[in-house]
């Protein structure tokens, strides 16, 4: 195994951090503790081998943190300190870029696999209800099961049953899939995003309300109550990502972008929001 990788990865890039910092430093609150902290940037939103993944050879490595990341982040920053800073998107490729950075960015955070590990504990949970209802089923699948894996001891059907009542089943997803995984789901977003209109909110200079990120920074919100929490062609979502604390992208189905101040009520409302969907212990504020 390589000495020399990174391994401490930000989930939240450096660079965009920046945008929400002074002299370097940045507050951090704590959601589960309630304490705040004023932090070096490169120790703010920071989690050990988050990206590192394993070759072919079984080595770890930390191409997809210095490489991929960086790269996309390389390319993508001056396009999003153009809109920050000349509140528009007066270059034709601009927005091409801020669609793919904010894609990555919707996925990149411990949200998204928290949300995937969920998904396959629940998929396990449901293949194991139905072997476990069907005797036919559970036999055949053990069959097969047992040929491939012949040191393996298989219960019969009844006993089966009574362990499920007595088990609880979790999983264990190897943290180079969530990297392969996060890099697909980002590139399925690219064409999704960039479709939608992207709008401006701006804070007043002369306001103490700023915007503020998190380690979950695009907030998907309703207009209207509903049911569904998928906002994909959905024109009753709006999307919040702030790209600073004085600018807020907003992306929506609508015909025409706009590009706004926003008043101090919006500003905490937009900010709030954030606060709902907090995942992880670094929660860059300003």
């Amino acid at each position: 195994m390589s000495q020399n990788i990174a391994r401490k990865h930000h989930i939240l890039p450096r660079k965009y951090l920046e945008r929400f910092s002074k002299d370097n430093r940045i507050w951090v609150l704590d959601f589960e503790t309630k304490k705040q902290n004023n932090l070096r940037l490169e120790d703010a939103a920071v989690i050990k081998d988050f990206y590192t993944v394993k070759t072919l050879n079984s080595q770890e490595d930390d191409l997809a943190e210095q490489k991929f990341l960086a790269e996309i982040e390389r390319v993508c920053d001056p396009a999003i300190s153009e809109v920050v800073n000349k509140h528009s998107f007066s270059q034709i490729d601009v927005w091409s870029k801020i669609a793919n950075y904010m894609s990555l960015m919707y996925v990149r955070t411990p949200l998204f696999r928290q949300i995937f590990l969920e998904t396959f504990e629940q998929i396990a949970n449901k293949i194991d209800d139905d072997l476990t209802k069907s005797e036919e089923l559970y036999n055949k699948v053990m069959k097969d099961f047992q040929e491939q894996n012949p040191d393996i001891k298989v219960l019969p059907f009844e006993e089966a049953q009574k362990a499920r009542d007595k088990l609880e089943i979790s999983v264990d997803i190897p943290r180079t899939f969530y990297v392969g995984q996060m890099m697909l789901f980002a590139s399925n977003l690219v064409p999704i995003i960039g479709n939608m209109t992207p709008n401006l909110l701006f804070a007043q200079k002369y306001f103490d309300a700023k915007f503020i990120t998190g380690d979950v920074p695009i907030i998907p919100m309703p207009r209207k109550p509903t049911n569904s929490p998928v906002w994909i062609n959905d024109p009753n979502f709006d999307l919040y990502f702030p790209l600073s604390s004085h600018c807020c992208l907003v992306l929506n189905y609508d015909s025409l972008p706009k590009s706004n101040y926003a008043s101090s009520k919006k500003i905490s409302w937009i900010n709030y929001l954030g606060t709902l969907t907090k995942l992880h212990n670094s929660s860059p504020t300003n």
